[in-house]
């Protein structure tokens, strides 16, 4: 397929300008393509991709930058880059599409299709469906399950250890949950009887011709054509340190994807769920994903409520429209975004291959003011980098005038320990002092001594714990030996206490 990649081309319907009789005003797209150059420059970011659809036509697809910073290859609309959490409205398509030819239904529990799956509460178990994980109001907190991810356990080890979360009150409060979805994600799987992987490409990406999207990282590291992960390191630009495999939680976040693929998406999602006049997805099954289920109150103000549908975030613009989004986000180096208005059929995605500063968020929301009205409302990039750029982590406080030796002898602390939460911890001796090695990767952190029984840890890695130091407690019995240790970073769920085997 051809794209039109021309400034001049000026959107039909809504996007639609007048020239002017003296300097002709640019379309939004024109307006696009310079504002993405001007946020790109500001930001530094290394390179971005851009697609929008508008009536069943893909009006504008555009890359910018560089796939790698040091390499000279640039960013194309073949480019594939790593979706992240935009990854939720692709799988709820996959799972919207099974509904449709009668395989499973939202509302099916869980356990009608995962019978050892358990949470906290015996009658939420028996009760949460696939409709409340893919709502994020099942109860489930904030992240739970993502250290588990960290460590490098597998997804069904994970969805297992779900049972160790406190809960949230049933269906009341609105709760990201990766591994929550993720949860949804295995049940309608397995209702269809494939894999998660196989579900989205033979339901969403093969009947739309997707030919470089899938649900599978081993698929995205054999892309020539694939944007490298950057972080913002002392206010340098560097490739990423670290890589992002994200098949444990694939159906919240694992899919990758190029902009000229995302466009077919948009184009059937927009369509009412047709694509070619192929019936991809029942147009009342389409409808009913965009139905708000939980409001999201930490967004949602006294002008604009905030909804979660089914794998979409929800708004009412100040025209009353009703705009479907996602954001995905990898603290490893990516940051994407998505925006469909369906009541006038126009969408646009935005991929990225650097850290979240606000960047994709801030291209969408321009360009749809210019669409709505013919003018930019506010300094989006601004607005969004204090939204999502990372905050400096302060470190654990520290008002000692000299280094504390420890009280006690390292063998007093060396040993194993056990969590039913995160498995079991090593704390060994390396020669230079104390290492606390935790789950299946074997993460080793240094401790360091802090004052009597208490250490300071520190790490670095790719995820929520990246740059954060924390303090870990032993707790030591009465013949000078260590029984327990807390990990105060890791004690968020009250999970955090390891005990000697």
């Amino acid at each position: 397929m051809k794209y039109i990649l021309f400034l001049s081309v000026i959107l039909i319907g809504a996007c639609a300008t007048k020239p002017s009789e003296t300097t002709p005003r640019l379309s939004p797209l024109g307006k696009l393509d310079l504002i993405a150059q001007d946020y790109l420059a500001k930001t530094g970011v290394p390179g971005m991709a851009i697609a929008v659809v508008k009536n069943d036509r893909v009006v504008f697809a555009k890359g910018y930058g560089v796939r790698e910073l040091g390499k000279p290859e640039t960013v194309n609309t073949e480019t594939v880059f790593q979706l992240a959490s935009m990854s939720k409205p692709l799988g709820a398509s996959a799972i919207a599409v099974a509904v449709s030819e009668g395989k499973l239904k939202w509302q099916d529990p869980i356990r009608k299709h995962l019978p050892a799956f358990k949470l906290a509460d015996p009658k939420i178990s028996e009760e949460v469906t696939i409709e409340d994980m893919y709502s994020h109001r099942s109860g489930l907190p904030g992240g739970a399950g993502d250290i588990l991810e960290i460590l490098g356990y597998e997804r069904a080890d994970i969805i297992s250890k779900l049972r160790y979360e406190s809960l949230h009150e049933f269906r009341s409060i609105f709760a990201y949950s990766n591994f929550g979805m993720t949860s949804g994600g295995e049940a309608a799987a397995t209702a269809s009887g494939q894999k998660w992987e196989d579900l989205t490409q033979m339901k969403v990406f093969a009947p739309l011709g997707m030919k470089s999207t899938s649900s599978r990282y081993a698929d995205f590291i054999e892309k020539n054509n694939r944007a490298t992960l950057h972080k913002k390191i002392e206010d340098t630009w560097q490739v990423s340190p670290f890589k992002r495999n994200p098949d444990a939680q694939s159906p919240a976040g694992g899919i990758s994807s190029n902009v000229q693929d995302l466009a077919q998406w948009m184009r059937m999602i927009l369509a009412s769920g047709k694509y070619d006049d192929r019936e991809i997805i029942k147009a009342d099954v389409l409808n009913d994903m965009f139905l708000p289920r939980i409001e999201d109150k930490t967004e949602s103000s006294a002008k604009h409520k905030n909804y979660y549908s089914l794998g979409f975030f929800s708004t009412t613009d100040s025209q009353q429209r009703i705009r479907l989004s996602h954001s995905g986000i990898f603290d490893a180096g990516a940051s994407t975004t998505v925006v469909l208005v369906p009541d006038i059929k126009i969408g646009i995605v935005v991929l990225t291959n650097g850290e979240p500063v606000g960047l994709p968020e801030a291209v969408a929301a321009s360009f749809l003011d210019e669409v709505f009205e013919k003018k930019q409302t506010q300094d989006w990039l601004s607005y969004y980098h204090e939204l999502h750029a990372a905050k400096p982590i302060p470190p654990v406080a520290d008002d000692r005038k000299k280094p504390v030796k420890p009280s006690k002898p390292a063998s007093a602390y060396v040993g194993t320990y056990k969590n039913k939460y995160y498995g079991d911890a090593r704390i060994t001796f390396s020669g230079k002092g104390l290492v606390l090695t935790l789950g299946p990767r074997k993460l080793k952190f240094p401790l360091t001594s802090w004052e009597k029984d208490t250490f300071l840890m520190t790490h670095v890695n790719e995820f929520t714990m990246a740059g954060k130091n924390s303090l870990v407690h032993f707790g030591v019995g009465p013949n000078g030996k260590a029984t327990s240790f807390k990990v105060d970073l890791l004690d968020g769920n009250a999970q955090g206490t390891f005990t000697r085997k």
